[in-house]
């Protein structure tokens, strides 16, 4: 990888809708080159409505314009070497966080982890997730505002980006 082309990954736990979102929007905004990629620290079993899941997310993409290409990448030693050889690591939440960090070791430096919110200077707070487990589906309210504050938070990480 040259120096010039950065690869940011994205994590979150299922990569359904926070990593997926913040994904679509880092790609729709960026226009200095770097490479996103993002993935979910859970199974491949889990999940097993991904596509009525990701038809939700695609309409409200549409709805704000933005080019929409899901793909959901479940954990592997795959996905593992390629957030280890990613430039910047960009979690979902803190316990997310230490969960990359537990399963990639010594190979993934610490310094190029972050939480969403800790890479923008607004704390280490958890970017909540949508899906509610116990109804098997996407927390309406918790959905809608996730568009909003993710495009906040894309924009802002490009901002950093930028300056640095």
């Amino acid at each position: 990888m040259s120096s010039s082309l950065q690869m940011w990954s994205i994590i979150c736990y299922g990569n359904i809708l926070r990593s997926q979102v913040l994904e679509q929007y880092l790609r729709a905004y960026c226009k200095n080159g770097l490479v996103f990629f993002s993935a979910g620290i859970s199974g491949k079993d889990e999940f097993p409505d991904k596509e009525a899941l990701f038809s939700e997310i695609r309409q409200e993409m549409a709805k704000r314009n933005v080019a929409c290409n899901l793909e959901r990448n479940f954990w592997s030693d795959e996905i593992a070497e390629k957030i280890i050889s990613s430039d910047l690591v960009l979690c979902a939440g803190s316990g997310i966080k230490e969960e990359v960090l537990k399963r990639t070791g010594p190979e993934l430096k610490p310094s190029k982890v972050f939480t969403f919110y800790g890479f923008i200077g607004e704390g280490e707070q958890d970017f909540e997730d949508t899906y509610d487990y116990e109804k098997g589906r996407q927390d309406p309210i918790r959905f809608r505002k996730a568009f909003d504050e993710l495009d906040r938070i894309a924009k802002k990480m490009l901002k950093i980006q930028v300056t640095e």
